[in-house]
């Protein structure tokens, strides 16, 4: 037991004593806890947050150990149903007011999860254990109904989701995002860099949730950049109009947000907890203006297109420059994302394409040679 008189959520959320009250009542559990908030009714409000957090946690018993993915998506849960904070009105207008998950420290919360665990998974008998291969991290693995994808190489990947939007992963960077898209937003969660093209849906915003970064769009093309030992996390906008704002909040911490329209970029600084926004000297080639003149081919060389698609996107596309190098394109790709410029080149030269592992290959059409 604790000096509980200094105890805040958290602290209880990692006291195995208070856990085991609330998650396995007993009667001498109950006096004790009952003569305690009496003598202490101003702690009241804290202990009964921290009840409701702990009880939120609802999960089904199990025979086998857990694999470390399995404990990565029960602190993500934690997360998720912790304390929420409202974004502020100033952006009602294009983002609707709503509420957002507080993301605290992930060593702390992997202390709470793993004390509301104990109690929740003792006495199971872990009579199987399970078996672990040494296997490569590139393709995306599932836990839950969630999928993480850890790109180790030194190349970028490319991750198509379930509601068409996209991202192209950097090296030592990793993205975990749900199998499919269910509720009324989108939500993924971004370890390092990566570029995203998010498919339009009003209805159904999409967050890209980077430390203690939230980025907000309903659809558009933009850059996150927000690894670990970085002192700034940035954002970069392409096309479309998004909404950065601050996510872990801290008693003395001022929310801060900032609107970014194309050619803006914002940068997080960690030490100052604010946001510094800025133009973009030189627009991307994959803002709208510069796409324009940069994807719209007349006759062009297919090792012309597929050059500019490599360079704008950071990306290598494999194919048969043997069988494909005397074709030529005649197209605009430049509303497209990367994926259907991909599709709409290979269809042109009566080919297929394949994204496979984050690869992108263009091949041989098999069933036109059949």
């Amino acid at each position: 037991m604790g000096n509980y008189e200094n105890f805040d959520v958290e602290d209880f959320l990692c006291d195995e004593f208070f856990i085991k009250w609330v998650l396995k009542p007993e009667k001498e559990l109950d006096l004790f806890w009952e003569e305690w908030r009496s003598k202490h009714p101003d702690r009241e409000p804290v202990i009964v947050q921290a009840q409701k957090i702990a009880r939120s946690i609802v999960i089904e018993p199990i025979d086998q150990q857990l694999s470390d993915a399995e404990v990565y998506s029960i602190i993500e849960y934690v997360e998720e149903n912790s304390t929420d904070f409202l974004v502020q009105r100033s952006e009602e207008e294009f983002f609707p007011l709503q509420k957002t998950p507080r993301k605290h420290d992930r060593l702390h919360w992997f202390k709470i999860a793993a004390s509301i665990l104990f109690f929740i998974i003792a006495g199971i008998a872990l009579n199987k254990m399970v078996s672990r291969k040494p296997a490569s991290k590139l393709p995306p693995t599932e836990v839950g109904h969630l999928m993480s994808y850890l790109n180790n190489t030194g190349q970028s990947r490319l991750i198509r989701m379930s509601d068409g939007s996209l991202a192209v992963l950097k090296p030592n960077s990793k993205l975990t995002y749900p199998a499919s898209f269910t509720g009324d937003k989108r939500e993924v969660y971004l370890e390092g860099e990566a570029f995203f093209e998010v498919h339009k849906n009003h209805l159904r915003p999409f967050f890209v949730y980077a430390k203690n970064m939230v980025t907000k769009v309903l659809g558009t093309s933009f850059t996150v950049r927000a690894f670990t030992n970085d002192n700034e996390f940035k954002v970069v906008v392409n096309t479309g109009k998004v909404l950065v704002f601050n996510s872990k909040q801290a008693a003395n911490q001022v929310f801060h947000s900032v609107t970014l329209v194309p050619n803006q970029e914002a940068t997080f600084q960690r030490p100052l907890a604010q946001f510094k926004k800025d133009s973009v000297i030189t627009p991307s080639v994959l803002s709208k203006e510069v796409a324009v003149k940069e994807f719209t081919f007349k006759n062009a060389a297919l090792s012309t297109v597929i050059s500019k698609l490599e360079q704008a996107y950071h990306v290598n596309i494999a194919y048969d420059e043997q069988r494909f190098g005397n074709a030529t394109l005649t197209a605009s790709l430049s509303n497209l994302p990367l994926d259907e410029k991909v599709k709409l080149i290979a269809k042109a030269i009566n080919a297929q394409c394949d994204f496979t592992d984050g690869l992108i290959v263009i091949k041989e059409n098999s069933a036109a040679n059949q």
